[in-house]
């Protein structure tokens, strides 16, 4: 300011000291008359933005406290799901009139915030993000607070399979059968006294009928077993249709809305109802990479390490056959020694290893290229084992047991057929597996005390095991664990199956389907139990038995404590575990919109 008013005045000598004197005094007391009357402007324009701000920050303040005071009280109001319906339906409007200016809305999958759609319910599930707002005093812009609840925090539990004995993370679905204290899981669980079937021996599709119908025993003594449900629980009154026949593309069909919830119910026997939620009972379990992985370190000869690696299924063939070499045989029929030490032999075209005679593989793990049929007893080194390139019958014509031990790798479909068969070992397969036995013949596993695993790409039928026209007198029991990635048929009304052991089915809906849909044409991915407590004889007629006992299907707990010990090539999966009963809560920070 000084330099500004400076310029306006030549600079001259001095020659009249007085008259100066007063000049300068003039210059002076005008330009401090100028500095003051600046500075208070400056002064006032600073008061008036220092009292916007302020009120900017009052504001605001008011505002957080509102916000906070809103949702402390929405916390204190949810304690369950009904009160969280009951926020949205009729609290949000008290709140909003109580706190004018106010906004809160439910924002759980909306946009412009992208917040998840899997929030909201899932089985008693319930995950929800609320907003709440507050409109400022410029009416432009809004203070903004999420706020989070949900019952259903997750928590990853590596759980021994045999903890449970059923499992399925789609539809478990239970038309009769004998449950001996176990634990069984699934994503919906359905049940019903009556089981629909194919008549032996005909195409004709019938349903047990409800003059001899049983519900499951899910409590033959005095310890129940125990359910896990993740979306619902549900049954099927013996006075309602609970299946239609002849429906298209497959046999039957499961009339769902006829289904009424088991709790609060007038079911006698409703084992007891687990109070956690499983998300996902497989958690990452990866079926592909566990098979892929026992082919490139336990498959091979003495179980060395493959040279070529497998990067997916559809290149097990290729990578395989590169990773073996054929005997070579003298004139005199002997085998060249040493004998190739590849991974792998190819037995091909090897008419000393055709499988028409009892072979014991002591020196190789045997590759055969090709769709190939066994009807005479397979042993195995454990650490060694039969790739079977194609599809596998295993058909057993002698009255005596056939005997199968060791690992088998079947990248085709897998069929049991004949006589009974005892497994002591492992089956991968590929495809699909199929077993249709001989009236009254199935599977034991008596050798050595070991169990069957059956790990199945795709789905299990289980059509013909055990079966009896003329008793439900219940089979000799034998060890089981079956696992596959699609679903499970079991034919326990002409068939019966008495298993220790756990089945399990991830229910991945793709490719072939079982033999039931739903109301909507859809077929249904899981497990479908269908038994009987009695028979049907030869003219097709149901001949209903007592005890309990009777039922033609019968699954229990395995006795021993670890269960690697009975089985091999177990997996382990990373189940998911929801509480329910935790109601938990989480903000945002604050935010300008």
């Amino acid at each position: 300011m000084l330099k500004r008013i400076k310029k306006f005045f030549r600079k001259s000598p001095i020659k009249n000291q007085r008259g100066s004197v007063m000049s300068v005094a003039l210059i002076v007391i005008t330009i401090l008359t100028f500095s003051m009357t600046t500075m208070t402007q400056l002064s006032v324009n600073l008061a008036g933005s220092t009292t916007v701000k302020l009120a900017q920050v009052n504001d605001e303040n008011l505002a957080k406290g509102i916000i906070r005071q809103a949702i402390s009280e929405f916390e204190a109001y949810v304690d369950s799901t009904t009160a969280l319906t009951n926020y949205v339906n009729t609290e949000i409007a008290l709140v909003e009139a109580k706190y004018l200016g106010l906004s809160v809305s439910d924002e759980s999958c909306k946009a412009p915030y992208d917040i998840p759609c899997n929030f909201t319910t899932v089985g008693d599930h319930e995950s929800r993000i609320f907003r709440f707002a507050y409109e400022l005093a410029d009416g432009t812009s809004e203070l903004v607070k999420f706020s989070y609840v949900s019952n259903g925090g997750t928590a990853a539990a590596e759980l021994n399979p045999f903890d449970f004995s059923l499992g399925t993370n789609e539809s478990l679905i239970m038309n009769g059968g004998y449950y001996d204290e176990i634990w069984l899981y699934g994503n919906e669980v359905f049940l019903a006294s009556v089981a629909p079937y194919i008549r032996s021996g005909t195409t004709t599709q019938q349903i047990t009928p409800t003059s001899s119908a049983v519900f499951p025993i899910l409590t033959p003594a005095s310890v129940a077993s125990t359910v896990y449900s993740t979306a619902s629980y549900l049954f099927c009154e013996t006075t309602s249709d609970c299946y239609d026949t002849n429906v298209f593309p497959n046999p039957f069909q499961i009339l769902e809305s006829n289904y009424i919830n088991v709790e609060g119910s007038s079911l006698p026997d409703q084992g007891e109802l687990a109070e956690d939620t499983i998300s996902d009972f497989f958690g990452t379990f990866d079926y592909d990479e566990f098979a892929i992985e026992y082919l490139h370190t336990e498959a091979p000869t003495d179980s060395r390490p493959m040279n070529n690696t497998i990067a997916t299924l559809n290149d097990v063939a290729t990578e395989v056959l590169a990773d073996s070499a054929e005997i070579e045989y003298k004139p005199n029929g002997q085998p060249v020694k040493p004998i190739p030490t590849t991974p792998f032999i190819e037995i091909t075209y090897d008419s000393n290893w055709d499988f028409s005679q009892t072979h014991n593989f002591k020196d190789f793990s045997p590759v055969y290229d090709g769709n190939v049929t066994i009807a005479y007893d397979v042993k195995l080194k454990d650490d060694e084992s039969l790739i079977i390139l194609g599809d596998l019958i295993i058909n057993n014509a002698s009255a005596l047991t056939l005997n199968l031990e060791g690992t088998f790798v079947v990248t085709g479909n897998l069929y049991f057929t004949g006589n009974t068969i005892d497994v002591e070992g492992t089956f991968f397969v590929f495809g699909e597996t199929y077993m249709n036995f001989d009236d009254d013949e199935g599977f034991v596993t008596q050798g050595n005390n070991d169990g069957f695993s059956l790990l199945s790409k795709d789905n299990i039928i289980i059509e013909e095991i055990f079966v009896s026209h003329v008793n439900s007198t219940a089979p000799a029991v034998f060890a089981a664990f079956f696992y596959t990635e699609k679903s499970m048929w079991i034919d326990a009304v002409n068939g019966k199956m008495h298993i220790e052991g756990a089945l399990f089915a991830r229910g991945l809906g793709t490719g072939y389907e079982i033999f039931l849909d739903d109301e909507s044409s859809i077929a249904v991915d899981g497990i479908v139990i269908n038994s009987y407590r009695g028979y049907i004889n030869s003219s097709g007629q149901a001949i209903p038995t007592t005890p309990d006992s009777t039922n033609r299907f019968r699954i229990e707990k395995i006795p021993q404590a670890n269960f690697q010990d009975k089985f091999r090539n177990i997996p382990v999966f990373d189940t998911l575990i929801s509480n329910i009963d935790n109601w938990v809560f989480d903000t945002s920070e604050f935010f300008l919109e």
